[in-house]
């Protein structure tokens, strides 16, 4: 329901932390800079930030609004109603210089979700709420429907902040989650949706397609959650090869036709992350599932926890340990790496 405070390049590690963003070398975690959040005028708290091209950029989040309570049942992030799926905003989205850290743009219209920022072929695009009298008011959190009403896409250009265009946007409401990702030129935004009349679990996803050079629109669908729980109400979209891996489904980036009605068998929670050539998730253990003949194989008695863990990096496959503390099996409590028994040379 918000973004990440931290990102890294070849070099630093940056990290949002209230007012600040800090700036640590790779190599040692020393601290090189301090990158103060931009906004004279009231004080602000740093809430997005990424590193792109020259530009270390953010966003200004009004203090008070970020998640920071994780313990106990009322913040467990598979809530499909309440505070706790309230979407935090931001006002602003500003851009400087990396190395100097000198100002290069700042953006200011409606409130930005911060789920939907996201950058591609120099643009940053995003969706935002231009309510006035959500504005006027003192929260950035924002549950249920009324976000989504006013709602408007928007494409900047990420070298100068000028606006490339915009359009106006009716998804089915995100009041459980929301997100945006971009791939071979296309928009992908996912909203999920309570809707008790849909039956047993109650509650939808629906999809749509744009083309991200002028936003126009290109497909929508609409699916049935799997469940209510273990976050299958939260699935996000992963897109690689042409392929959408939005759990349970696999679709079509070109047309949203389903090309594979449902993920491997085995119990699954969390989310999922992928490479050109698997998945690696949760299904019953940890689990590779190849994009190539759909066959998953798995490591026995081990399991990611309850969102992202296991991480493919330079050619490795990290996995922490995620079993600890849950009752659901006995799995072994131990981190792993694993290497490539072999490496297709094509």
């Amino acid at each position: 329901r918000d973004c990440s405070n931290w990102c890294a390049d070849a070099n630093a590690v940056y990290v949002a932390m209230g007012e600040n963003c800090y700036q640590l070398d790779a190599a040692s975690g020393d601290i090189q800079q301090v990158h103060s959040v931009m906004g004279e005028e009231e004080t602000w708290n740093w809430g997005f930030v990424a590193r792109e091209k020259e530009l270390l950029l953010g966003s200004q989040v009004r203090p008070g609004n970020t998640f920071t309570a994780w313990w106990g049942g009322a913040n467990w992030y598979d809530a499909r109603e309440g505070s706790a799926t309230a979407k935090v905003c931001s006002d602003v989205l500003f851009a400087r210089d990396a190395s100097s850290g000198e100002h290069q743009w700042r953006y200011q219209n409606g409130l930005i979700l911060n789920t939907t920022i996201t950058i591609a072929d120099d643009r940053i695009y995003f969706l935002e709420n231009r309510t006035a009298e959500l504005k006027a008011g003192q929260s950035r959190r924002f549950a249920g429907e009324g976000l989504f009403q006013n709602l408007h896409m928007v494409a900047l250009d990420l070298a100068t902040g000028d606006v490339i265009w915009q359009r106006e946007a009716k998804p089915l409401p995100g009041d459980v989650a929301t997100f945006l990702a971009e791939s071979d030129g296309r928009l992908i935004l996912v909203t999920s949706h309570r809707n008790p009349s849909v039956g047993d679990p109650g509650g939808e996803f629906a999809v749509y397609s744009f083309d991200a050079k002028d936003g126009n629109s290109q497909w929508r669908r609409k699916f049935s959650w799997e469940v209510d729980h273990h976050g299958k109400s939260l699935s996000r979209p992963t897109i690689v090869g042409g392929h959408i891996y939005l759990r349970p489904l696999v679709l079509d980036l070109n047309n949203g036709e389903v090309v594979r009605p449902h993920f491997p068998e085995g119990h699954q929670c969390g989310t999922y992350i992928a490479t050109t050539e698997a998945l690696f998730l949760r299904s019953g253990n940890l689990a590779a599932w190849s994009r190539k003949d759909w066959t998953a194989s798995r490591w026995e008695r081990l399991r990611p926890d309850c969102w992202i863990s296991t991480v493919p990096a330079n050619g490795m496959l990290l996995a922490p340990e995620g079993g600890g503390g849950c009752s659901c099996g006995s799995w072994i409590e131990t981190s792993a790496g694993f290497m490539p028994r072999s490496v297709d040379s094509h």
